[in-house]
């Protein structure tokens, strides 16, 4: 028996970036395939210039808008996933636009009831400064490659969960979401830990047994930050979530494979570019490297800080709800919290 393609829920988490939002609408807008609808998660928002903007484009049917007053990109992705029909919710950030056949290639492979994730290509929208090309080129950018691959729990060590993908670019089978607890809302931005949230769902999935498949056939163009004080403040981020990510793991999960985890990352990707930067064999800014790696020794305390402002505006997260001004004040003390 042929099994048909599932149904897809399109989800964009913004906060306060009409600019890049409008932009990716643009691009959702053309796209070829079967989006059964499109979601804009307004997250904490200090002004209503993004509620104004998807007003804009009402002649799109699809698009549906829905105010998430607690801040945190996980809080928002989880309102994405309980609000969302499909049962496939595709995520992509606000800051990028999505290639026309984005959705034909992932949906292909939920096919397979095992599969519970596909991932994409994420590109440089732009390289227009040398910041730019720092990013993509000496440290990495965001792309996983261009083969195509799936992994398990037998082919990849869990903790190494964030080399399959970025939540750029993710679709996950809701049911599977829903399996492992949602997402972890004192994970990623708008949290102390910065980043993590995507990298620790990937993690779950693989635990629990369930399969995730990488195609680079599914490109979103990214818009790469363009001044070297934002590249500083991302690849800080960047820091901090690995490790808020590993203190995740050993906290909610007690895996030790976390602590072994850690230290290759520090010894091998860290302390191993401070020493070819010494030798003058790292075309890599210094201020970058230590950036990144005074991130890692602050994520562990990110996390434990980011639980307690978690718990402190908590609202159960799998039960939808209409927003309250009392909530959305408490979460914003909360916010400005973690701003400090």
């Amino acid at each position: 028996m042929t099994r048909s393609r599932p149904t897809c829920s399109v989800v964009i988490c913004t906060r306060d970036r009409p600019a890049d939002l409008a932009l990716c609408l643009d691009s959702v807008a053309r796209l070829r395939g079967d989006a059964h609808e499109i979601l804009v998660i307004d997250n904490a928002p200090s002004t209503p210039a993004t509620q104004n903007l998807v007003r804009e484009y009402q002649t799109e049917r699809r698009l549906r808008y829905v105010l998430e007053p607690r801040p945190g990109l996980d809080i928002a992705r989880n309102r994405g996933v309980i609000e969302a029909v499909g049962e496939i919710v595709a995520y992509t950030d606000d800051d990028c636009v999505v290639d026309q056949g984005w959705l034909e290639a992932p949906l292909r492979h939920f096919v397979d009831p095992e599969v519970a994730c596909v991932t994409g290509l994420v590109a440089p929208r732009e390289l227009e400064t040398r910041t730019q090309e720092l990013f993509e080129f000496n440290y990495g950018g965001m792309g996983r490659g261009l083969t195509r691959f799936t992994v398990d729990f037998s082919g990849i060590r869990v903790t190494d969960a964030g080399k399959v993908g970025t939540g750029a670019n993710m679709f996950i089978r809701k049911s599977a979401l829903l399996d492992i607890g949602l997402f972890n809302e004192a994970l990623d931005c708008g949290m102390p830990t910065k980043s993590g949230g995507d990298t620790y769902a990937f993690y779950k999935l693989l635990a629990a047994g369930y399969r995730i498949t990488y195609e680079p056939e599914a490109i979103v163009w990214h818009r790469h930050r363009r001044d070297d004080e934002s590249l500083v403040n991302t690849v800080y981020g960047y820091g901090v979530g690995v490790a808020s990510f590993l203190t995740a793991c050993l906290v909610e999960d007690h895996d030790l494979a976390a602590l072994a985890t850690g230290w290759n990352w520090i010894r091998y990707w860290h302390l191993s570019r401070l020493y070819w930067k010494s030798r003058g064999r790292l075309d890599f800014p210094l201020k970058l490297v230590l950036a990144e790696l005074w991130g890692g020794l602050m994520g562990p305390w990110a996390y434990l800080r980011a639980k307690k402002v978690v718990s402190r505006c908590n609202l159960p997260a799998n039960e939808p709800f209409a927003p309250s001004l009392g909530l959305a004040l408490s979460c914003r003390n909360a916010d400005a919290e973690v701003e400090r």
